[in-house]
């Protein structure tokens, strides 16, 4: 197994994690405890996903894995298990959310029904591995307020805001936009 690769400038001058969607993965090592997720990342998979992709997830084996989300394959959704809730850019949450255009960064939110505890936890590792750029991942042991929520995704969202001329790498969050 490769590692991603780290591409800088690539957001608002900040640099990225590039899973290549073939064989790249990263562990994390010992047990952790996670509930809520925000992610900034995009996916490289064309106009639709071309497999079923992994973001995060717990893998020790395919009769012991556990998604945190996931691309659909064949169109441009993610999805989350029944029971929790992923929200991208935003958005109040379900268990399945547009993430059209697939190539333009976003801001993706899960959230749990319960914390869940695993110490296989690892980044593109799944049924079918992530191809996309990871920039930021925050994780936390429960789940956040109203307000916690919001002022984590107002953070992330001027972390990475842009002033490019080139609208095609931006996406509308709030008023304000990341590439």
């Amino acid at each position: 197994t490769k590692q991603a690769v780290v591409h800088n400038d690539v957001l608002s001058s900040k640099p990225i994690l590039r899973f290549d969607g073939s064989n790249d993965i990263m562990k994390f090592s010992g047990s952790k405890t996670f509930q809520t997720f925000f992610f900034v990342l995009n996916a490289r998979d064309g106009s639709n996903f071309n497999n079923g992709r992994w973001s995060f997830s717990g893998w020790t084996s395919n009769s012991n894995k556990f998604s945190v989300f996931y691309g659909r394959h064949g169109n441009q959704t993610i999805n989350v298990a029944s029971g929790h809730s992923i929200s991208v850019n935003g958005n109040a949450g379900s268990t399945q959310e547009s993430f059209a255009p697939l190539n333009n960064h976003k801001i993706a939110r899960v959230v749990y029904d319960s914390a869940k505890t695993r110490d296989d936890w690892q980044l593109a590792q799944g049924d079918s591995l992530w191809k996309g750029d990871f920039a930021e991942i925050l994780a936390f042991s429960g789940a956040l307020s109203a307000t916690e929520t919001a002022k984590i995704e107002g953070y992330l969202c001027l972390l990475y805001t842009s002033d490019a001329a080139d609208d095609s790498l931006r996406v509308d969050l709030g008023g304000r936009r990341i590439i």
